[in-house]
């Protein structure tokens, strides 16, 4: 990122890595081989607007040349007509004449496409400047990320780096309801508070559009929601170790389908059972079953809400088929519990 900085546009990105994901919530599992970075870009938006139209959008791309999510490919922008609504979730940036390059915008607007293509073509040409051996940058991003690889060699594991571009935000943790009444009585108002005063910030999801992300406020809570001899990460953990092996062992490899929704399934289950003396590490048996069964059925439903705005369903657009075989594989598990 030092060598990205000193690039033409380059101070756009700040340099200092920021760490996300299971890493810094000490909920990782398995070996050390996949790792989520942010990389803030220096920038305070004009406006951002969660409500109303996005009045442009990328031509379509003819099949044979690909999708949008290669970076290798330069689309074209065009004005809507009209305008389309902004989807649930997401936002329009809206920037000052000369504060960022102009290439990154669209009559005033930060695109988000553009943004982490002009990311990608940084690192790629700082890894080759710099003479990194042995490491490349996937020409196609993964949702709002962009990925480093490194390969390591010598029969050690390769080890991949999501680089994901982050705008300040001022939309606030609450904007969607967040906190609930029951979710004052599961956490410590100094947690409540925690997560609240950590917020939001926008990641470049969309083509046109940044998605609101909530991984800073799913971080902060985490990171404190165990504080005592509470079990919720620990369940989390085994969580993550079911979704992986049932992914191992399907034949499609269960797609679309992340860890991630066991972060907001933890929330939610904590919520739903706010006594604080349930999660104590001695009932941790009955803590797994139930948080599995609650899984099970959110699956089954095809409904899961984000933690943090309930009306945003998180499995939405999943293929059916994978998500039945996971909660197949978690209904399994849980009788496995039952009959220990």
């Amino acid at each position: 990122m030092n060598h990205v900085k000193k690039a033409e546009g380059g101070e756009f990105y700040c340099p200092n890595v920021v760490r996300a994901g299971s890493f810094p919530v000490k909920t990782k599992i398995g070996k050390p081989d996949e790792f989520d970075t942010n990389i803030v870009c220096n920038i305070v938006p004009d406006n951002t607007k969660t409500r109303g139209k996005v009045d442009f959008e990328y031509q379509k791309l003819n099949e044979r040349m690909g999708k949008s999510n290669n970076m290798n490919i330069k689309m074209n922008l065009k004005d809507i007509p009209g305008g389309k609504e902004i989807p649930m979730g997401y936002a329009v940036v809206t920037v000052k004449d000369g504060t960022v390059p102009a290439k990154l915008t669209y009559n005033g607007h930060l695109v988000p496409r553009e943004v982490k293509q002009d990311l990608y073509g940084k690192i790629k040409t700082a890894v080759k400047d710099i003479g990194m051996k042995n490491v490349d940058v996937s020409r196609n991003a993964h949702g709002p990320a962009l990925t480093l690889n490194i390969h390591q060699g010598q029969g050690l594991h390769d080890i991949s780096v999501d680089i994901t571009p982050s705008i300040p935000c001022k939309v606030p943790v609450t904007d969607n309801g967040w906190p609930r009444p029951n979710t004052r009585k599961a956490f410590d108002s100094r947690v409540l508070d925690g997560i609240k005063t950590t917020g939001t910030h926008l990641v470049p999801k969309g083509d046109n559009v940044w998605a609101v992300s909530y991984s800073k406020a799913e971080k902060a809570a985490l990171s404190k929601i165990d504080e005592g001899n509470g079990c919720r990460r620990e369940v989390n953990r085994i969580m993550k170790k079911h979704v992986q092996d049932c992914t191992s062992r399907s034949k499609d490899g269960l797609p679309g389908v992340s860890s991630h929704l066991i972060k907001h399934q933890i929330l939610w289950s904590a919520e739903k059972r706010p006594d604080q003396n349930y999660w104590q590490h001695g009932n941790i048996y009955n803590c797994l079953i139930d948080t599995m069964g609650d899984m099970a059925s959110a699956l089954d439903r095809g409904k899961l809400p984000n933690y943090f705005s309930n009306s945003e369903n998180i499995l939405r657009g999943k293929d059916p088929g994978v998500l039945r075989e996971l909660s197949g594989h978690f209904k399994r598990e849980k009788e496995k519990l039952l009959h220990m």
